[in-house]
């Protein structure tokens, strides 16, 4: 597997060149224990690269924050690998469920009411909702289902 390790400032970010299936592998792997040790990873989706963490994890949250100098007033979004991660932490109405499934997996990000014994941060929940999709990038696809459950996202340029 072809990666580069770099520091920078007091962290230290691995890099993975994703050239053949077998890097794929080793990258979804290296991120998934990235995340469930609170770690900030960031990944391709269909549009942007983004910046993710446990959604569970108010520390890792506040990485996310200080990382892109975020106001604490714009939540984080969640992005999942399948309807049922999205079920699990989420309620659908009629219209929300009509309307994944015609544009899910996609870019498409829905405002839906958090499910109260969703263990999600409260970075990622306003007024008791929570932003959310899921992904059509295969990539990504795979690392989320392999993780389990969303993350907390947000795209990597700085202060959006």
């Amino acid at each position: 597997v072809s990666f580069q390790q770099r520091r920078q400032g007091c962290m230290i970010m691995r890099v993975y060149r994703i050239r053949k299936r077998q890097d794929s592998i080793a990258a979804i792997k290296a991120a998934v224990v990235v995340l469930r040790q609170g770690g900030i990873i960031a990944f391709p989706t269909e549009t942007v690269y983004g910046l993710g963490c446990d959604a569970t994890s108010a520390v890792a949250a506040r990485r996310v924050y200080h990382m892109k100098q975020r106001e604490r007033n714009k939540t984080l979004q969640l992005i999942a690998g399948s309807l049922a991660q999205v079920k699990a932490v989420s309620k659908l109405g009629y219209w929300e469920r009509m309307l994944v499934s015609r544009y899910w997996p996609g870019p498409l990000t829905l405002l839906v009411s958090v499910r109260p014994e969703a263990h999600v941060s409260s970075f990622a929940i306003q007024d008791g909702r929570i932003g959310i999709r899921v992904t059509s990038d295969p990539f990504l696809q795979k690392l989320l289902r392999v993780y389990g459950k969303p993350i907390a996202a947000t795209s990597a340029n700085r202060r959006l």
